[in-house]
């Protein structure tokens, strides 16, 4: 059966974020149809794994303060582009926030979602087969199952506006 996402008067969004394709085309489908007025607010969200501890019978790896400060500044880059890509798309039609968070981008989303009662969450699909999908785990396919919010998955653009 087909959800309708029923508007408030003013409504939360929830955009996954990242540099992908999939992630642009989410970015564009949410510009063009979620912002309908100056109370909606979209939350942008980048979810980062940040760099673990890495030992095996040969190697180890441990992130210096240097790295993991190199990482963050990164994935702050991948947000602030996208922050400002969706503003200037929007022309102040809605608010938006961006988010920098840590963690499983599949948790982190359906608990942000969760708290901000999102009226939807968007998220691009990178079109994953069974076999990777079963090996990576798809976000879009974790979110569809347990997040209590209507999800839109955007499959990633191949005309129309890119971002």
């Amino acid at each position: 059966a087909v959800q309708e996402i029923t508007m408030a008067e003013k409504a939360e969004f929830v955009v996954a974020v990242d540099a992908s394709p999939a992630a642009r085309g989410a970015l564009a489908y949410a510009a063009a149809e979620l912002c309908r007025g100056p109370g909606d607010l979209v939350h942008l969200v980048h979810v980062y794994k940040p760099l673990e501890p890495v030992a095996s019978d040969s190697t180890q790896y441990f992130p210096s303060a240097q790295d993991i400060s190199r990482q963050r500044s990164h994935e702050a880059d991948v947000l602030n582009e996208a922050v400002s890509k969706f503003q200037a798309a929007v022309s102040g039609r809605c608010v938006c926030q961006g988010h920098l968070l840590a963690g499983d981008a599949r948790e982190v989303l359906t608990a942000f979602a969760e708290q901000h009662r999102a009226a939807a969450v968007v998220v691009g699909s990178r079109g994953l087969g069974p076999v990777q999908r079963a090996v990576l785990g798809s976000v879009s396919s974790h979110l569809v199952t347990y997040c209590q919010r209507p999800v839109v998955v955007i499959k990633p653009p191949t005309s129309g506006i890119h971002f």
